[in-house]
């Protein structure tokens, strides 16, 4: 899969919360060309505002319990700029921040 696929994916993932009336945010993370886990926002609906997609995406995946050399190897795909918390929260999984 290529980045433009991998986005497709991403933009697909965002149009669940657009469809809930939510701010389409939609995160994907990737090992290659598979799917480790997706998420998109729900915060209005659920009333978790620090829930935002990255972050849940990323307790999924932390929930799989890869070691560190697993996790560098990932590419996290998110359709809006992560804010700061969510920022830091990818680099304390040790996801790949490079491209």
């Amino acid at each position: 899969m290529d980045i433009e696929e991998k986005m497709q994916v991403t933009i697909e993932e965002a149009r669940k919360s657009l469809a809930n009336r939510e701010f389409p945010v939609g995160t994907v993370i990737f090992s290659k060309d598979d799917i480790v886990s997706r998420a998109h926002s729900s915060g209005e609906s659920t009333l978790e505002f620090l829930s935002h997609a990255e972050i849940v995406a990323l307790l999924k995946a932390d929930k799989l319990h890869l070691r560190p050399e697993e996790r560098k190897k990932m590419q996290l795909f998110t359709t809006l700029e992560p804010c700061m918390m969510c920022l830091g929260a990818a680099m304390s999984f040790f996801i790949n921040m490079s491209y």
